[in-house]
């Protein structure tokens, strides 16, 4: 999904299952957060936060 969104992390995300989250390390492609952030709220029921 990073791919498609143009979106450059810089490790592996990170799972929160307290709060049903992944947190990712944005390196390059901030603006297309937005846009992964519902597809995959959509998809897996988790929320994408990116730093």
């Amino acid at each position: 999904m990073c791919k498609k969104y143009q979106i450059i992390i810089k490790k592996n995300p990170s799972f929160y299952p307290e709060n049903m989250s992944i947190r990712i390390d944005i390196v390059i492609g901030q603006e297309g957060l937005i846009g992964a952030r519902e597809e995959f709220k959509a998809m897996t029921g988790c929320e994408l936060n990116g730093v």
